[in-house]
């Protein structure tokens, strides 16, 4: 019988994207099928690239300005965004058609909504016929994908994004509750008591361990949300910097010379899932695949309210299923998390882990009809 072949198409632009582009990746060959991976960045033009990542990394700058434009886009109502898209999308046609007809793939994946988008567009100039699965990787439909294409799926959060994509034009049987997918390692079983004993610091009894990150860039202010929760002896703090290495060194200095001992720093933590299991609390962004992550360990997370879109809509999602919890200023995040029923919100994460997700969406794509 003949090996399947999948085309997993990414962008560069956000990490969690490439990382749900690696998590499928890696399953699927597991399974003995043959996967390629592409960034379809290398495809886009220098002139867009440059600008789509620059925007990106502004909208934390302009976080009610990025919602407002992200809600237009949603809702089809911003056309020079949609006329961006087209023009990014029309750079990338000759080549990123090339790599997908030299390919000549069974199955082509999305995992961010500009691949679908091209997909869309350029369809009738694929040769080999393909079906299309495409992952929703927020807590909140991603703008501009609507009306499915024929043989195509939507992998959604779970069945509460059932009637959107319905509203979006999709057949129920397109959209597949599988979850956003997320490394098997956080639904494992751990002994937290081992794991503490573990970690490369030491915590007083009853001390709360506190998580803080900004993403891979290490974005959000931080430093002053350490600063702050630290003053708290009761809170030992573990701040990670990701790519951000200036406040990594003005922390460094920090910590030497006000001789700071509940505060751990880090650019980057090799066990993540360990930590994220023995932490009483996440304070970050509350993207994606951070929100699942958490949730699948059950470890109440807590965000600015102020953040940008889709980070805001995931935000008003989980809040409303009581899954996290938020705060406006730094100066008030201690009383957010003093006042907070963490139990509470741990419990109702249990609720919410789709821990067969992964296999299911494998299992599907191994299994499901394809037109020759």
């Amino acid at each position: 019988m003949k090996k399947r072949k999948v085309l997993i198409l990414t962008m560069s632009v956000a990490l969690g994207h490439n990382v749900t582009a690696n998590i499928i990746e890696n399953e699927l060959l597991k399974c003995d099928i043959n996967c390629k991976k592409y960034d379809i960045s290398n495809s886009i033009s220098s002139f867009y690239r440059i600008s789509y990542q620059k925007s990106f990394n502004q909208q934390f700058s302009a976080p009610k300005f990025s919602r407002r434009q992200y809600n237009k886009f949603k809702n089809k109502k911003n056309r020079i965004v949609n006329s961006y898209y087209n023009k990014l999308i029309e750079s990338a046609k000759t080549s990123l058609l090339d790599v997908i007809n030299e390919y000549q793939p069974d199955i082509i994946i999305s995992t961010h909504f500009v691949s679908r988008r091209f997909i869309e567009k350029y369809k009738n100039q694929i040769a080999k016929p393909f079906n299309h699965y495409f992952i929703v990787t927020d807590y909140d439909f991603t703008p501009g994908v609507s009306n499915g294409m024929e043989n195509e799926y939507i992998v959604i959060p779970n069945e509460d994004f059932m009637m959107d994509g319905i509203h979006r034009n999709f057949k129920q049987e397109q959209l597949l509750p599988f979850g956003i997918p997320c490394k098997r390692e956080f639904y494992l079983d751990y002994n937290k008591d081992e794991i503490i004993k573990n970690l490369p610091f030491k915590l007083r009894e009853n001390q709360k361990l506190i998580v803080i990150s900004g993403g891979g860039n290490g974005v959000g202010n931080i430093d002053k949300l350490a600063k702050q929760l630290i003053q708290n002896p009761n809170n030992f703090v573990v701040l990670i910097t990701g790519k951000n290495t200036k406040i990594l060194s003005k922390m460094q200095k920090f910590i030497t010379k006000k001789k700071i001992n509940n505060l751990y720093l880090t650019n980057f933590v090799e066990d993540y899932v360990s930590l994220v299991y023995s932490a009483d609390l996440i304070v970050g962004k509350t993207g994606g695949l951070t929100s699942t992550e958490c949730i699948a360990l059950a470890t109440p997370i807590i965000s600015y309210s102020n953040i940008p879109s889709p980070e805001y809509n995931n935000l008003q999602y989980l809040l409303d299923k009581k899954l996290c919890i938020s705060f406006s200023k730094v100066k008030s995040v201690g009383n957010a998390i003093d006042s907070a029923n963490l139990e509470e919100i741990s419990n109702n994460m249990k609720k919410y882990r789709n821990s067969d997700g992964l296999d299911k969406l494998i299992n599907h794509i191994k299994n499901c009809k394809i037109n020759i």
